[in-house]
Order: C-alpha cells, then sequence, then structure tokens
C-alpha cells in the first residue's frame, strides 16, 4: 500500500495539486455566498468540540458587546443591530436579527430569546431578571464574565489535549512507514534459501 500510494503520488502529483487547488477554491468561493456561508457557520457550530467553544464565544461577545452598549445609552435595536453585524457568523446573526424584530413588534428582550432555541436558558433567565430589576446591563456582564472563563477553562483543556493527541497521531505514522519498511527485511531469510 506504501508503495502504491509513492507510485500514485509520483505519476500524478501534477493532477492531485490541481485537485487539491480546484477542490479549496470552490469551498473558498462556496462560503462566500450567502448560502454557501450559511452552511459553513452552520457546520462550524456542529463540530465536535470546537463547535461549542464556537458557540460560547459568540455568547461572550454577545453579552459583553451588549452589556457595555446599554450602558453607553445605546437603544435596544441598535444595540442589537450592532451585535448582529459583528457576530461573525450567519447562524448567530439571524438569532439576533430574529430577536430585534420581535422586540421592534413589542416583545421585551428575554421573552424574544425564549423564542430562539440557540440560547441557552441561563443566559435568557438573567436577561428576564435583568429587566425585573431594571439592570439588564449587569446581568449581561455577569454571563459575559462566565462564558468567558468557560472559554477560557475550554481553551486549556483543548491546549492540553492537542499535544498527546499529535505525539499518537505521529507515532502511527511513523511506526506505519517503519513497519512497510522493516517487514520485508526481516522475512528475506524466509524468502531466502541456502
Amino acid at each position: 500500500m506504501l508503495i502504491r500510494f509513492s507510485e500514485i503520488v509520483r505519476h500524478y502529483l501534477v493532477i492531485c495539486v490541481i485537485a487539491l487547488a480546484a477542490g479549496g477554491y470552490g469551498v473558498f468561493r462556496l462560503k462566500h455566498t450567502r448560502r454557501g456561508g450559511l452552511i459553513w457557520d452552520h457546520c462550524k457550530l456542529k463540530f465536535p468540540l470546537l463547535g461549542q467553544l464556537a458557540l460560547k464565544i459568540a455568547f461572550a461577545r454577545f453579552a459583553r458587546t451588549c452589556s457595555a452598549l446599554l450602558r453607553s445609552g445605546v437603544p435596544i435595536l441598535t444595540t442589537l443591530h450592532t451585535i448582529a453585524q459583528s457576530s461573525g457568523n450567519g447562524i448567530v446573526e439571524a438569532a439576533i436579527l430574529s430577536i430585534a424584530n420581535q422586540v421592534e413588534h413589542g416583545s421585551d428582550l428575554g421573552t424574544a430569546m425564549t423564542q430562539e432555541p440557540l440560547f441557552p436558558q441561563m443566559i435568557v433567565e438573567m436577561v428576564a431578571v435583568g429587566e425585573q430589576t431594571g439592570k439588564v446591563a449587569e446581568m449581561l456582564e455577569q454571563v459575559a464574565d462566565y462564558y468567558e472563563a468557560d472559554v477560557e477553562a475550554a481553551m486549556n483543556g483543548l491546549t492540553s489535549m492537542i499535544e498527546p493527541f499529535l505525539i499518537v497521531f505521529l507515532g502511527t505514522v511513523v511506526g506505519t512507514i517503519v513497519l512497510c519498511m522493516f517487514l520485508p527485511i526481516f522475512k528475506l531469510s524466509d524468502i531466502v534459501q541456502f
């Protein structure tokens, strides 16, 4: 298998490079269309481990920006539209714009957020409590602190997991190549008849 793979790479290297470049360019172009961007953003959020991390970063950014803008006296609709544009993810942006649309039609922020399944219950309840007490900005600041600490812990965990994973992966690749090279040499004694 190793020899066959080597032969394919040697004989079809140009075709492989062209195919990889064309595939990469196709994905790049697809990502920059509206529908392709939404599909890409959806896949990013569904990716194991990294998807949850991306969501937590989006929630922390939402809460921190919303808190800062509300403290500065920016109207809630302007705040939501600003956050949606700076979210960096089409799915999150669509959810925030849906909330802004409901707020524009008379709903309060907490009730509008309950209609969006993307936002966890904890954020919705904190916002609802903040609206009842008149301290939405303070509650969102606490949410931002919580998610930023959670993101930092998750990043530290992922960083500590990367090193053993890389060692196992490289060990497997190198071990496979070494076995492919030396097994035939070890079997020469069985093949050669004196």
